[in-house]
């Protein structure tokens, strides 16, 4: 069927078909941990990278993954005993207080209360939903400063009781909810959480395109302002600059940001790509100007005002 309906169809955008969108703006902060919290995750670093770099050197993928997976979560969820067993060596990261707030925990309890304020409710999307659980942490954290707080999982609401699920909780009163993006990436439209906080990214950018804009609808009379948080220094900051050149690609193939989007794509899996980052094989920088992932080519900021545009 396609060489008889591509000659008949035409691709439009959301912005080309609804008029009067509110502006739709992106922007990244990159937050320094505390003084115990980084001497902990930095130790534990260390001994990851030379397990990848081992790994790495031997041609052995097996353990790429959970390397990856604890160099990224980690930092978020530092009350966890964590011990990675790979080439020649371990890797373990000695617990902080279950009571311990850390700085993405204090940032987001901050911005969200900021939100609130503003009458806005807000949207926290999490990786962790099993051993490190962050949907119930962060709903015990915002609970625990006066927010009205509740948690998404996909195992215990059906698909096609969602919206109605969301409905219920923000005639309640409800104030920031927290999910797996995963689970809401099509099909529901949350224009009553004008505010999206990227917690912890996905690594496909479609999933982390349709997950950011599930808030920019037609119905949405609010600024629509996502946020992407991550710890400096650390591998989320490169798994952030690494899905920013995946993103430009991305819009470079439909005709946005053509500029230097093809060029950045990279063909290596993400996890091995982490992996050599993680390593010290390769060095990811984050850069300004690949940080596009907005719409139009709105850049993403490391932190400072808020300035939504439209488009």
């Amino acid at each position: 069927l396609l060489p008889a309906l591509l000659p008949q169809a035409a691709f439009v955008r959301l912005g080309e078909v609804a008029e009067g969108l509110p502006p739709y703006g992106e922007e990244v902060e990159l937050l320094g941990m505390d003084e115990e919290h980084a001497e902990a995750y930095l130790a534990f670093q260390g001994d990851l990278a030379a397990l990848a770099h081992r790994a790495l050197a031997k041609g052995s993928r097996h353990l790429l993954g959970a390397l990856v997976q604890a160099g990224i979560q980690t930092p978020d969820a530092p009350w966890l005993p964590e011990r990675v067993v790979g080439e020649g060596g371990v890797a373990e990261l000695v617990p902080l207080p279950e009571g311990y707030r850390h700085a993405k925990e204090r940032r987001l309890v901050e911005l969200a209360k900021e939100e609130v304020a503003r009458g806005r409710r807000v949207l926290v999307y999490v990786q962790g939903t099993e051993r490190r659980d962050q949907i119930a942490r962060l709903v015990e954290v915002l609970r625990e400063a006066g927010l009205r707080a509740d948690g998404l999982r996909a195992g215990t609401v059906s698909p096609d009781r969602r919206e109605a699920w969301i409905a219920e909780r923000v005639g309640k009163g409800l104030e920031v909810l927290v999910l797996h993006p995963r689970i809401v990436q099509t099909g529901l439209d949350l224009v009553d959480f004008p505010t999206v906080v990227w917690y912890q990214p996905d690594y496909s950018v479609y999933t982390l395109r349709q997950a950011s804009r599930r808030s920019w609808r037609i119905g949405q009379r609010h600024p629509v302002r996502v946020v992407f948080l991550a710890y400096r220094g650390t591998l989320q900051e490169a798994a952030l600059a690494l899905i920013a050149r995946k993103a430009r690609a991305s819009l470079a193939l439909e005709g946005e940001l053509v500029e230097g989007g093809l060029v950045d794509q990279a063909e290596e899996d993400p996890t091995l790509a982490l992996a050599k980052a993680l390593a010290g094989a390769v060095e990811v920088r984050w850069r300004e100007e690949s940080l596009d992932l907005a719409k139009g080519g709105v850049p993403l900021r490391r932190a400072g005002r808020w300035e939504p545009r439209r488009g």
